[in-house]
């Protein structure tokens, strides 16, 4: 018998990554489509600035996916910062409103104080809010809305993505499965990785609730300081 583990928990991070690399390769493509047919100068240079900040997401996916082989030796260490909460929020509603899943669809911002900050790996939470909206977009048909609410507190830093989607019950059983889907086979590590990203990595928890009152709500939490 051979122990196989560290070979599977690598290939579920391959999984993890190509799946968020493809998704942000996805918004440049359509960030770059836009532009194509943009007439108006000050939203081309928007555009533009927004499609090179895309790019450079796609040199951090890289990244990121060397650091995780790392962390199969051990060897890696999230690099914690304090961060502005308005300031990764409104950056990632950006790039995903450049995306497909975002057409015809709303999503709404809470009010953020200006002077709101916590502690985190700044890309990968990044990654994680990235694939909560997308997920609840992805299930919000065209005309829905979705919501971002960020909960403050003296110690905690909540992070919620809702919709009025309401899970069947053998679905939310399964949700943070790492090869679970409702969207097909090759799908199912949006979910997974926002646990697996927050618990394993950014010293979070991570979870969801759906019922008939709310829909379906996603959230991350955190202590304000590691």
């Amino acid at each position: 018998m051979q122990d196989i583990s560290n070979e599977k928990r690598m290939e579920n991070l391959e999984k993890v990554f190509l799946h968020d690399l493809l998704n942000t390769a996805g918004s440049l493509n359509g960030l770059l489509t836009m532009l194509k047919t943009e007439t108006d100068p000050n939203e081309e240079r928007a555009l533009i600035e927004m499609s090179e900040e895309a790019s450079r997401d796609i040199i951090d996916e890289i990244n990121i996916h060397r650091k995780f082989r790392q962390a199969e030796n051990g060897d890696l260490v999230p690099d914690f910062k304090f961060i502005k909460v308005a300031d990764i929020v409104n950056s990632v509603v950006e790039k995903i409103k450049g995306d497909f899943v975002s057409r015809n669809k709303m999503i709404q911002i809470s009010e953020i104080p200006d002077d709101m900050y916590f502690e985190t790996d700044r890309m990968l939470f990044s990654r994680v809010l990235t694939n909560m909206v997308r997920n609840a977009l992805e299930a919000t048909d065209e005309g829905g809305n979705v919501k971002i609410r960020v909960m403050d507190s003296t110690k905690n830093v909540r992070f919620e993505v809702q919709n009025n989607v309401v899970m069947k019950q053998e679905v939310k059983h399964q949700i943070f499965q790492r090869s679970f889907s409702t969207k097909g086979t090759g799908r199912g590590t949006g979910t997974y990785s926002i646990k697996l990203l927050t618990e394993n990595y950014l010293n979070g928890i991570a979870g969801f609730v759906s019922t008939e009152d709310i829909g379906t709500m996603f959230f991350v939490e955190f202590l304000k300081g590691k």
